[in-house]
């Protein structure tokens, strides 16, 4: 049977924040591949010349700057979420390996 995926929209931080935390709670494997890093997308209006004809276009470019400044932030913050759960999933993974190359029943 095939199962479709959705292509997910951006998630707002607080989201973003929520679902991550969620999926560490479910186990580091579960969490690497749960926590989703939307890269941000630059502003176009800094390389327009039309942004600087008027007050109005240069201080609609300066809050998008400052918002893509805001999800730069997030972005990186969640790609180090996302290291910090791969990194724990490996450390599981080795734990697990050494315990049944061991041959232990408790694994």
């Amino acid at each position: 049977m095939r199962t479709h995926r959705r292509i997910a929209r951006p998630l707002t931080a607080g989201l973003a924040g929520l679902v991550a935390a969620a999926a560490l709670t479910a186990g580091p494997a579960l969490a690497q591949n749960r926590i989703i890093c939307s890269q941000p997308v630059k502003p176009t209006c800094v390389n327009s010349d039309i942004t600087y004809e008027d007050p109005q276009g240069i201080n609609r470019c300066e809050r998008d700057v400052e918002h893509y400044s805001q999800s730069v932030e997030d972005y990186l913050s969640c790609l180090q979420k996302k290291q910090n759960a791969q990194e724990e999933a490996l450390k599981q993974l080795r734990k697990t390996f050494r315990c049944k190359a061991n041959d232990d029943v408790e694994c």
